[in-house]
């Protein structure tokens, strides 16, 4: 197939012409996507030999078995209206999709879609905070919070052990729900030992 050479009358016009077309084929993909994912979904629920039916999908495509399971929790997660409503969405595509599958509830993630298009959030911080997000919303058991639980962890010289991080006052907290405060401590020992 011999490609049609472009002209342009005006860098505008290049602009506008290219960034449509990547637009086009930003929603194809993720349409693709959703279907392969709702065929993976069908194999994996109906064949005698589900996994080994998409091992060797995945090897026919080319491409990874957990990035076809990707796809197939987003088939399960959006549903074709929605991937469809995505099309009119600024820096909603595989990348940015890949990352708000993991929040179940759709009035989250529309929050998140609606922040990105706002560029409330960049799509370089979106793992971030859906992360954070994430951490806010788990649920902590209630042994967590009583003082004797907080008193049996071991403490070490550094104040992590086994997924925890202990505070000069002894007080422990989930290392994941406090990454900032790890990094600002590491940043803060680290300056503290150029001096």
């Amino acid at each position: 197939m011999k490609m049609k050479k472009l002209s342009f009358d005006k860098f505008e016009s290049m602009v506008s012409y290219f960034k449509k077309k990547l637009e086009e084929n930003r929603h194809a993909a993720l349409m693709i996507y959703h279907q392969i994912g709702q065929q993976v979904n069908i194999i994996r629920d109906t064949a005698t030999y589900g996994d080994q039916t998409v091992e060797v999908l995945a090897s026919k495509l080319g491409i990874g078995k957990s990035l076809l399971y990707r796809f197939g929790q987003f088939a399960i997660v959006y549903t074709e209206s929605e991937v469809e409503g995505i099309k009119d969405k600024n820096h909603i595509g595989w990348g940015v999709v890949n990352k708000l599958i993991s929040i179940k509830n759709k009035q989250d993630r529309t929050v998140f879609e609606e922040k990105l298009c706002e560029g409330i959030i960049k799509p370089s911080r979106l793992a971030y905070a859906v992360s954070k997000h994430q951490a806010a919303n788990r649920e902590k058991p209630k042994e967590d919070l009583s003082p004797e639980f907080r008193s049996n962890i071991p403490k070490t010289p550094w104040g992590f052990k086994e997924g925890f991080v202990v505070d000069a006052n002894g007080d422990s907290f989930d290392v994941r729900d406090y990454e900032e405060y790890i990094v600002v401590c590491v940043n803060q020992a680290t300056k503290l030992s150029l001096m």
